[in-house]
């Protein structure tokens, strides 16, 4: 099962390869295409190597998140649950 992030940080096209090699190398359609599939594979297994380091940074920011934002969240959610009940 092919795992997608969905991430402009972590999400690499044949154009970006492209760009990054070109100075090096030429490429034909074909070979984008195969160095695409190759990125595609590297950055799979780094954030599967990296899953569990990855999972706790993203709670962390969302731990922070909430901290930084509680004033505010617990305002929304007031007024979201307000207007529940005036309908």
């Amino acid at each position: 099962m092919r795992k997608c992030v969905n991430n402009t940080a972590v999400q690499w096209s044949g154009l970006d390869i492209e760009a990054f090699i070109d100075p090096i190398i030429e490429l034909n359609k074909e070979q984008s295409e195969r160095l695409q599939d190759y990125f595609d594979n590297e950055m799979e297994n780094v954030i599967e190597s990296y899953r569990d380091d990855i999972i706790e940074f993203i709670n962390l920011k969302i731990q922070d998140h909430v901290y930084y934002n509680k004033n505010e969240m617990l305002n929304e959610i007031k007024q979201i649950l307000n207007e529940k009940v005036q309908e």
